[in-house]
């Protein structure tokens, strides 16, 4: 898979100076030329897709191309540099190619191809034959998908202020296990703190996790101690990417692919924005009330790669605020557990 990797690998590297990795915009047209069955001919890219964004190529400042000769072979050019499309079939209107003993699929219509890089349709390259009119794709600014989709998920997110401190009170229920734990968390800047308490039966019991620096650590306080866990620079800056809901929020924030739907929880309707299970990850549903505040996210039972089954995950919000405990962030007074 030398071949796509590579080619993922230099899209999410035009995704990252453009700042839109995580970023999708509206929904998308089809080409708009009359029906063509034939794939074989010579394709342009035009526009480059990740969860649902479209933006032209040029934007990213990168330039492909992609021939397919009616004898089954063909060349596939990126960047200037070009590869041998060894062999190209098309079957249930997919064009998959192989290059470098490589396969990538590409779905076709009527002379457009969206090659896809990651085989679960997060990241796309669209090509066009010449002549064929793409006016219909919706390409949006660079400034445009920045600010992320018009949807409910991405305001809840932006509204989560973690410089200024946020706090967050939720419960998780586990039909699977018959649990429910409730999070009182709170985080400023690098600084998180997430107290627990858990039940499941009979069982009953507390706990906390605490992070700065980039350090975490479980606590213990009845004995004032903190056992070091692990240590990563992806929350030096933002302890609350460690927060199980607040994860949720970032990874939907900015994905456009969702439907809405009405859920009902207690005998009280809400708003829901819907997101599809995908190769590598369940279905998951964020529900607001008429007051627009995020209450319930749900997400649906999945069986991953590896056979391992995940259950429903069902979060109640309590609140979301920036009323945070700043003793909570303070661990001076502990004895650090190395070991």
């Amino acid at each position: 898979m030398k071949f796509v990797k590579n080619l993922f690998v230099l899209f999410l590297a035009f995704c990252m100076t453009a700042g839109i990795c995580a970023a999708p915009s509206a929904a998308i047209a089809a080409g708009t030329q009359a029906a063509d069955e034939d794939p074989a001919g010579e394709y342009t890219a035009f526009a480059a897709e990740r969860l649902g964004m479209m933006t032209a190529l040029e934007n990213m400042g990168g330039s492909s191309s992609i021939t397919l000769n009616e004898d089954g072979t063909g060349t596939f050019v990126f960047n200037g540099e070009e590869s041998s499309i060894t062999a190209w079939k098309f079957e249930d209107g997919k064009v998959t190619i192989t290059v470098e003993g490589d396969e990538a699929a590409a779905e076709y219509k009527d002379g457009t191809l969206a090659l896809d890089l990651s085989g679960d349709g997060t990241s796309l390259f669209h090509y066009a034959k010449e002549g064929v009119d793409t006016s219909g794709y919706d390409l949006k600014s660079l400034e445009e998908i920045q600010a992320g989709p018009d949807s409910k998920t991405n305001a809840a997110f932006k509204a989560i202020d973690t410089e200024a401190g946020a706090h967050l009170s939720y419960e998780v229920h586990l039909d699977s296990l018959n649990s429910d734990t409730l999070y009182d968390v709170h985080a400023k800047g690098g600084t998180y703190y997430s107290g627990r308490s858990s039940k499941a039966g009979s069982l009953e019991g507390t706990g906390a996790t605490f992070a700065q620096d980039g350090k975490a650590y479980n606590l213990k306080p009845d004995k004032m101690e903190a056992r070091y866990v692990t240590e990563s620079d992806l929350i030096k800056d933002n302890g609350l990417q460690m927060d199980s809901l607040y994860q949720q929020l970032m990874n939907y924030s900015k994905d456009a692919r969702y439907t809405e739907e009405k859920r009902e929880y207690n005998g009280i309707s809400y708003d829901a924005e819907v997101f599809a299970e995908t190769k590598y990850s369940p279905g998951i549903a964020f529900s607001f009330g008429e007051d627009g505040q995020l209450a319930f996210v749900e997400t649906s039972p999945f069986t991953t790669a590896s056979g391992t089954e995940l259950p429903v995950q069902l979060y109640t919000i309590h609140s979301i605020d920036g009323t945070i405990d700043e003793s909570l962030l303070d661990i001076s007074a502990y004895t650090i557990v190395e070991e």
